[in-house]
């Protein structure tokens, strides 16, 4: 990085560099001195980026203006960003390559200037003025910091180029058009294309295709047959000569049937796989009872002492309604039975209540790794189970079907390896709710990590919020650009790159190779609209719960500030589906990225702007409970930390205290309201419990103030009372307070007298950062 750093500053005195190339200069611009760009930052933020050597490490997209001073053809070199990261080029608007990387091949570590270096692709351009974008779809997000347009010589490799419009993933033999750029001027040159399989290395002849002298530009439109099923790139090679991919640029495909990616399910007869041995069933409410079938053949479902018999719908499906059960009912067995078939029987069911567990990974994170073993080979509820929702695809009506689930009970049988199933939140609520309750509790978790909150939102619930809507326009409008199949196919090719580099060790050190990748053909994304509503969460929506624990929010960090209005219509968005208008939603305010101290200035910080809106959410929407997680963070921790069991036990409390109404409230105290006071900012408190402390020491930490020039200092806090007076010697007229608003733990200490942490707020109603921002690249 210091030597792109010298490499920048020696060109700060000229933004544009030529260099003859026979008559024609090349053109060579600083990366850093776009003419226009929208890094979806604010300059402090970039600023702070340079200073701390980062580069531009964020998604957005950065325009230079050039001339061209006598048509022809170019190539376009770049430097300061790894080759390997994807990225988008236009010119004049105009796509030259989405989503395209280079090969080690394209790596050139000579050129006028000192640094990495490799050719991108070859372009034709017109003489005139011209503009050139470089745009980042998302993480890794680094531009380049130097980049050159170099008039191209007479070679075969410098004057060809390759447009695909159709797919990059067909069947195998099907037909593939792609449209051949090129120029010659001395001699014609016929190219030879071959395919090359990028897991064997193995090359086989797709066609040739010839030019004339004389021509310039010229294009022509070529059908390739697609090979056997596989990832491949297209090569080209001129008499024994192989050209860099970066001259052809034409990128990866895969062969293979997209079909058997989303085939139905095979005609079957079956109970729904939400319905498995040793289950948990809701107590006090209607109980459905569906499954597949034969269509018109006649079902009987037994359900404890009741009965019920219907018929198989059209669509090969039926459903059957038993009146509610009672906890005493237990232990219950459910049977089904029709003709022709061998009878389907679930044992063990026990009545009790039911919670959906679900969000990103921080709602797992292994026991083992939360609770000694002690603690663990004392576990002996066999009353607190826990079961795991995955989606087996869809049936052939095209509605979505989970596997059958399998649940765990909470008994170690004096070995903690017993649990290693369970996850620490889960585990710690189903023990405290389930000793409290002294009755079932079962708990269905259907987490994913990495998704965003609409990930988990029906695709007509899209529609009600234009901050979700927009999701909506950009997923047509990627999807028209094939932006899915890209982001596909390049992780696949890297997931390929690491076998092949893996496999290399292995055989030089005679150990055993790594699992071979499997291409797939489906382009389908753990984090699509609506993905994991569909085929988690949609298939258990007939199934009474009593409520739903929620942990996510990371992921949405980058577009913080539309996550209360986004929240408020995933809760409404579930109720509507489970058929409860007050169904209760216990949810989780996020902890930092990592927990080592911060002891800088205060900062505008997205991740604060996250736990600021789902705060807000608790006042706007109703039935729900939050618990914070600031202070379970050790040093070494990061964004999955492993002190998990206290998020369970205060989900529980949580539950106690607002939906069954039992106990002393244990809840975190939550900002209230504030009074300006003589130069100072009086906070007060719900939730305190009577008092309000400074956990671990004597003083209060973490609270920053502001006057109306909005400029952020580190604030002096006392407590008196129930209230928390704020005060800093740098700001005689406050008129706002933040409370730990820093991307890492600060020291901040308040708590309530039950020792239960303050969440991350503010008192202000400030833009912030991430205002405006509906969607991340």
């Amino acid at each position: 990085m210091k030597h792109l750093l010298l490499l920048l500053s020696l060109m700060a005195t000229s933004m544009l560099c030529v260099h003859a190339a026979d008559s024609v200069t090349s053109i060579v611009r600083d990366g850093w001195s776009y003419d226009r760009n929208d890094f979806y930052r604010t300059d402090a933020e970039m600023e702070l980026n340079r200073k701390q050597n980062k580069g531009l490490w964020t998604p957005g997209w950065a325009e230079y203006d050039f001339e061209i001073v006598e048509a022809g053809w170019y190539e376009l070199w770049l430097g300061g960003c790894p080759p390997e990261w994807p990225r988008d080029i236009y010119i004049d608007g105009d796509v030259v390559t989405r989503l395209q990387l280079a090969y080690g091949q394209d790596k050139l570590d000579s050129g006028p200037r000192d640094g990495v270096r490799f050719k991108e692709a070859n372009l034709y351009l017109s003489k005139g003025s011209h503009y050139i974008r470089f745009q980042r779809y998302g993480f890794p997000g680094v531009l380049p910091s130097i980049w050159e347009l170099r008039p191209s010589d007479q070679s075969a490799g410098a004057r060809l180029r390759a447009v695909i419009d159709d797919s990059r993933i067909q069947a195998p033999k099907s037909k593939l058009n792609i449209r051949l750029q090129a120029g010659t001027q001395e001699h014609a040159i016929a190219y030879d294309l071959y395919w090359k399989n990028e897991k064997t290395d193995e090359v086989t002849f797709a066609s040739q295709v010839e030019f004339s002298a004389n021509q310039a530009f010229v294009e022509k439109s070529v059908q390739f047959v697609m090979p056997e099923a596989g990832l491949y790139s297209l090569q080209a090679k001129v008499a024994d000569e192989w050209l860099r991919p970066a001259d052809l640029k034409a990128g990866f495909f895969i062969s293979g049937d997209l079909a058997k990616e989303t085939a139905p399910l095979e005609p079957d007869f079956n109970v729904a796989g939400v319905f498995a041995n040793g289950g948990v069933l809701q107590q006090g409410e209607p109980m459905p009872v569906w499954g597949m079938g034969f269509p018109g053949e006649e079902v009987v479902v037994t359900l404890a002492e009741q009965q019920q018999v219907t018929q198989v719908d059209a669509e090969g499906y039926w459903e059957v309604i038993f009146e509610p059960l009672r906890v005493e009912d237990a232990p219950v067995e459910l049977r089904v039975e029709s003709e022709g078939h061998k009878a389907v029987r679930v044992k063990d069911l026990v009545v009790g209540d039911v919670w959906l567990l679900s969000g990103q990974s921080n709602m797992g994170g292994s026991v083992l790794s939360a609770a000694s073993e002690e603690v663990l080979e004392e576990a002996n509820n066999p009353n607190v189970r826990l079961a795991y929702v995955f989606d087996r695809g869809v049936d052939r009506a095209g509605k979505p079907w989970t596997k059958g689930l399998f649940w765990k009970q909470a008994v170690s049988g004096g070995d903690a390896q017993n649990l290693k199933q369970w996850n620490a939140i889960p585990f710690a609520f189903g023990m405290e709710v389930g000793q409290a309750l002294n009755y079932p509790i079962g708990l269905v978790n259907a987490n994913r990590g990495g998704t965003m909150i609409s990930n988990w939102i029906s695709r007509e619930a899209h529609r009600s919020i234009p901050s979700l809507q927009v999701l909506l326009d950009v997923e047509r409008e990627y999807t028209e650009q094939r932006v899915p199949e890209l982001l596909h196919i390049n992780k696949l090719y890297g997931q390929v790159t690491k076998w092949k580099r893996e496999s290399a060790k292995a055989e030089a050190n005679g150990t055993a190779p790594p699992r071979e990748p499997n291409i797939v053909a489906s382009t389908r994304s753990r984090d699509g609209i609506a993905l994991n509503y569909d085929s988690l969460i949609q298939p258990l929506g007939r199934l009474p719960i009593k409520g739903v624990l929620w942990y996510q929010g990371e992921s949405d960090s980058q577009v913080a500030a539309a996550y209360s209005e986004r929240f408020k219509v995933l809760v409404e968005n579930w109720r509507s589906l489970f058929g409860n208008e007050t169904l209760p939603f216990l949810y989780v305010q996020i902890a930092y990225g990592t927990g080592k101290l911060y002891t800088g200035e205060p900062v505008e910080d997205v991740g604060s702007e996250l736990k600021s809106q789902q705060l807000k959410s608790l006042s706007e929407v109703p039935y729900t409970a939050m618990v914070v997680t600031n202070d379970l963070m050790t040093p070494a921790d990061d964004v999955h930390y492993r002190n998990k069991l206290p998020v369970g036990q205060r989900l529980a409390w949580a539950a106690l205290a607002t939906v069954y109404k039992m106990g002393t409230p244990k809840l975190s105290p939550i900002y209230k309201s504030q009074q300006i006071e003589d130069g100072a900012i009086r906070l007060s408190f719900d939730h305190t419990a009577g008092s309000l402390h400074a956990s671990g020491g004597d003083s209060l930490q973490g609270f920053t103030i502001a006057g109306r020039d909005q400029k952020w200092v580190h604030a002096n806090a006392v407590i008196e009372g129930d209230t928390v007076l704020v005060s800093s010697p740098e700001v005689s007229d406050p008129v706002a307070v933040r409370y730990s608003w820093f991307p890492q733990p600060s020291g901040a200490n308040l708590v309530n007298k039950h020792g239960l942490p303050a969440p991350v707020f503010r008192t202000d109603d400030w833009e912030l950062t991430t205002e405006g921002i509906y969607w991340k690249q």
